[in-house]
């Protein structure tokens, strides 16, 4: 054999190794991840497009989690409602992030109460929760039966809230629902001097939640 057929050869022995590397390695970054999956329940009224859902799909597509926001129905129905988010979680509870708006908070919330799954959820973000009835009468189903909190907490490894000091919807004022989460629930408490309720009727709220996005990265990059 000629020395230039054993330096190809040589060279070729060398890059197929290194490709098995590479592919090796990004088989290890890609699994890296213990969360595969994002679920949103939205707030009422039903509004899809609120842009920072958009912006955290975005987000989170870059660290190869799967986004959904399952469409409730337009008629606010506590039982409706559980029963889209439940059909769409399935069995991948325990690699699926719960995210809240508004009244979707108490929607999750309700669902962690009453699922019989053994496993535990990773991390429940709640982005402007109402702690107690609004009194809004299209609301009034979701309160109907206080939250058991010590069976929530037993059932969620990591609880996130993220509320705003100008926010005009949780009243009387939104530190009054700070004060009862921080008593029932074993949550980090994200507090914002802006954001109103984050609603796409909120001009400095509804764009987007940076401090969201790093709160999940902090929470799944390895």
């Amino acid at each position: 054999m000629k020395k230039s057929d054993i330096l190809n050869t040589t060279i070729i022995v060398l890059l197929t190794v290194l490709t098995v590397t590479a592919q090796k390695k990004s088989l290890i970054k890609k699994n890296e991840y213990m969360i595969k999956y994002a679920i949103i329940s939205q707030g009422f009224p039903v509004n899809p497009v609120t842009p920072w859902f958009l912006n955290l799909q975005t987000e989170l597509n870059k660290l190869e989690i799967e986004t959904s926001l399952p469409q409730m129905s337009e008629v606010p129905s506590l039982e409706k409602w559980q029963n889209t988010l439940s059909l769409k979680i399935g069995k991948n509870i325990d690699k699926t992030i719960l995210i809240g708006h508004s009244i979707g908070c108490v929607n999750v919330l309700k669902y962690i109460e009453s699922n019989s799954v053994t496993k535990k959820i990773p991390l429940v973000v709640l982005v402007a929760p109402p702690a107690f009835n609004l009194h809004y009468e299209p609301l009034n189903s979701f309160f109907d039966k206080p939250l058991d909190f010590e069976k929530i907490n037993s059932k969620v490894e990591k609880f996130v809230i993220i509320i705003a000091k100008n926010d005009s919807i949780l009243k009387p004022h939104p530190l009054d629902h700070v004060a009862v989460f921080l008593e029932k629930l074993k949550c980090k408490i994200i507090l914002l001097s802006q954001g109103g309720h984050f609603g796409p009727f909120d001009e400095n709220g509804g764009v987007s939640i940076p401090e969201l996005v790093e709160e999940i990265k902090s929470n799944v990059v390895k």
